[in-house]
């Protein structure tokens, strides 16, 4: 997600929440911040990972009469 679609000094929506609009702030994709979210995002990845393993695990266990 760190190369946009644009040529540089494209304005591209930075902050964007649907329930309230008009917080929302443009900005160039220099302005773009992913270095907060990098954790979030690998936290909920790593999650959905391992209850996908336990889920597998799950159903071979469950097929073994």
């Amino acid at each position: 997600m760190q190369s946009l679609p644009g040529p540089e000094g494209t304005v591209v929506p930075v902050v964007h929440d649907s329930r309230k609009p008009r917080h929302a702030k443009t900005g160039t994709r220099a302005d773009l911040d992913f270095d907060k979210e990098r954790p979030v995002v690998l936290l909920m990845g790593g999650t959905g990972l391992a209850l996908l393993g336990v889920g597998a695990m799950l159903c071979l266990i469950s097929a073994v009469p």
